[in-house]
């Protein structure tokens, strides 16, 4: 069986991404795992810090419709052309309007069937915004965009701990009317169905409470009764082993100690700040619901070490292993 055949975006080439994609694909067990193919461009993946160029030559630049077959170890680049100046370690307009081509390149050749999954660096939602995109506030949300997704959610993966959000990039005042039943019920069952493909047999999914103590009997809010059990019952009705809603300050404990297999977490940082103090370097992101698989690292460009060759490609190495699995 050929492997797979992955995309991998550059994301802001003034970040950390040129980095640590070259340093990623140099890893022996990516190459054993997937024939890559990055999206981005050259002159800022053979950067002087790094010791090995992954893209061997001018003949492995590919552009489209390309052929998915590939043999060997073989890195492809798929160049995609920027114009402007770009400088390591500072977000422009330039770097985002270049992280953007490089991530919809990838979606073109996701939907024909060039690639079989897409792991993205990071982007800067400033530099995007900077570049004139105001409405983007996120790889998931965008995606689900531009692919018509209905129902999307964005989970994080570790071994010892995976989470998955029923609301992604809100203000905090607005988490509270946009949690719904219906939400929380399409995060449960796409998070039930994803730890299927990747070997859990009958996933124990622990649903986290809005307000504190799980609103305690309505004594801090009635939006656990009213919301959050509702959507629990009806997973456990069509056979999901869900319980909830569990305050979530005890809820994660269970969690990272195995009493369950994910944790369905309201918003953004009742997930994120748990999950990125245990799992920062080895954590995925992983959007449910689309067309294809797609994968990410968890963190950010972290423009302040750009360039400096310190950058760790662990959590990029762990996304496209996880693609690898969830397109096999």
């Amino acid at each position: 069986m050929p492997k797979p055949v992955v995309g991998i975006t550059v994301g802001d080439p003034a970040g950390i991404g040129p980095e640590i994609v070259s340093k990623a694909l140099n890893n022996r067990r990516v190459q054993s795992l997937c024939q890559p193919v990055v999206f981005g461009t050259a002159r800022f993946l053979n950067t002087p810090t790094l010791k090995t160029d992954p893209v061997r030559g001018h003949d492995n630049i590919i552009q489209a419709p390309f052929e998915r077959s590939h043999g060997g170890t073989i890195v492809r680049l798929f160049e995609v052309e920027v114009k402007g100046t770009i400088e390591s370690g500072k977000r422009s307009a330039n770097s985002g309007k270049a992280a953007m081509a490089y991530l919809d390149a990838a979606i073109r050749a996701a939907q024909r069937h060039e690639i079989d999954a897409l792991v993205t660096a990071p982007v800067s939602k400033s530099a995007i915004r900077m570049a004139g995109m105001h409405s983007f506030v996120g790889h998931t949300e965008y995606l689900a965009q531009v692919t018509g997704a209905r129902l999307f959610a964005m989970m994080f993966y570790s071994k010892r701990l995976r989470v998955t959000l029923v609301t992604t990039h809100l203000p905090l005042k607005d988490v509270a009317t946009s949690v719904t039943s219906k939400k929380i019920l399409g995060a449960i069952t796409l998070s039930n169905d994803a730890l299927k493909k990747l070997g859990f047999d009958r996933p124990r999914i622990g649903v986290a409470g809005i307000n504190p103590h799980a609103g305690e009997e309505k004594a801090f809010g009635d939006e656990d009764v009213r919301i959050v059990a509702p959507a629990v019952r009806k997973a456990r009705e069509r056979g999901i082993d869900a319980q909830g809603p569990v305050p979530a300050d005890t809820l994660f404990r269970a969690a990272y100690k195995g009493e369950y297999d994910l944790v369905v977490a309201m918003y953004h940082d009742q997930a994120l700040a748990p999950f990125k103090m245990i799992a920062f370097d080895e954590g995925v992101n992983v959007t449910l619901g689309l067309p294809f698989v797609r994968t990410s690292v968890d963190h950010g460009t972290a423009f302040e070490i750009a360039g400096k060759g310190v950058a760790s490609e662990k959590s990029l190495v762990e996304a496209i292993k996880l693609a690898v699995r969830l397109c096999t």
